[in-house]
């Protein structure tokens, strides 16, 4: 029963761990160089925490060392020392962090421009016939408005999860070092409180999804909120604001002329921010902006078929601007 269940999850995840390895591997094609830089920095940054623990443990030893010792002056000096070596520390983790931003962004642009080549190559390599297949369309609008950017966003994302362990299996070393008793006892504590959270969270939920259906009797089951667009006037500004203030890191940068828009996006979870700039003031955005000023423009929700849905909510009465 067991190997049968096993099986049955192979099965499901299978898809999902060859899409995995594909996105790796455009992002691996698009910059090699970018990408191994990208790995060694985020494994310095999970080790950083662990050395800076190491110091503060050692600045503690030096300074009891001090008080105990009628040889204070040595004691200091050696303090002084390790004080130095802690900036020297801290600078090292700021130098890394904005290594880190410098190398994303330029892996992303690399990675948009290579993956916007290969859907120029295959869009001119298929028969003529796709072109009178609507389903076709949807499909390259779709990899047109996502390929570019959901590889990085994968890779930062394992990467970051990768600087996690590194962090998590250092501090696991260290406290252990300390005393054994205390990982179990932090193992047990943060369990806890994740059950705990996750009860909330699901009454949380239960309470929110049984609101949405109630107010608006769509498929909600079918529905997840994809992206949150804002308009802004200066997108540079914006980014780093973002970036700053919230830790968003923006993997892809885009201009859509047709649109008259410059576009960044950033994961924020399951989620993107959508940053807008507009190309003139007379483009959507830019009237936007006249109007109302800096704000949110739009909230993007991804389903599962985008005709079905329109067709849907046309159906409760719902305006669909490009037919107006």
């Amino acid at each position: 029963m067991s190997l049968k269940l096993m099986g049955t999850v192979l099965l499901r995840i299978h898809p999902f761990l060859v899409n995995f390895r594909r996105a790796l591997q455009f992002v691996w094609e698009s910059g090699p160089r970018l990408a191994s830089a990208s790995i060694a920095l985020r494994v310095v940054q999970g080790l950083l925490p662990l050395v800076t623990l190491w110091l503060i443990k050692l600045m503690v030893d030096a300074v009891a060392e001090g008080l105990r010792s009628p040889n204070g002056g040595f004691a200091l000096e050696h303090a002084t020392k390790l004080l130095i070596v802690m900036g020297g520390a801290g600078l090292l983790s700021a130098l890394c962090s904005t290594l880190s931003t410098l190398v994303s962004r330029m892996q992303s642009q690399i990675v948009t421009d290579h993956m916007h080549a290969i859907l120029h190559a295959k869009s001119v390599e298929v028969d003529l016939e796709y072109y009178e297949n609507s389903r076709y369309y949807d499909m390259l609008h779709q990899a047109q408005q996502e390929a570019p950017y959901r590889p990085t966003a994968i890779l930062n994302s394992l990467l970051q999860f990768g600087q996690d362990i590194v962090s998590l299996l250092a501090m696991v070393g260290v406290l252990w070092w300390f005393h054994w008793a205390v990982v179990p006892l932090l193992v047990i504590a943060a369990l806890h409180g994740g059950i705990l959270l996750s009860r909330a969270q699901a009454r949380a939920e239960a309470a929110g999804g049984a609101t949405l259906d109630a107010w608006s009797g769509f498929e909600a089951v079918d529905v997840n909120s994809h992206s949150l667009g804002i308009a802004v006037r200066d997108l540079d500004s914006a980014i780093a604001f973002y970036e700053k203030t919230f830790g968003v890191t923006f993997t892809y940068r885009h201009t859509a002329t047709d649109q008259g828009v410059e576009e960044a996006m950033g994961q924020v979870g399951e989620s993107w921010i959508q940053l807008l700039k507009p190309l003139g003031p007379d483009t959507p955005v830019g009237k936007f902006i006249e109007s109302r000023g800096e704000s949110v423009h739009h909230i993007g929700y991804g389903v599962a078929d985008v005709k079905a849905a329109l067709e849907e909510l046309k159906g409760q009465g719902i305006r669909v601007i490009d037919e107006h």
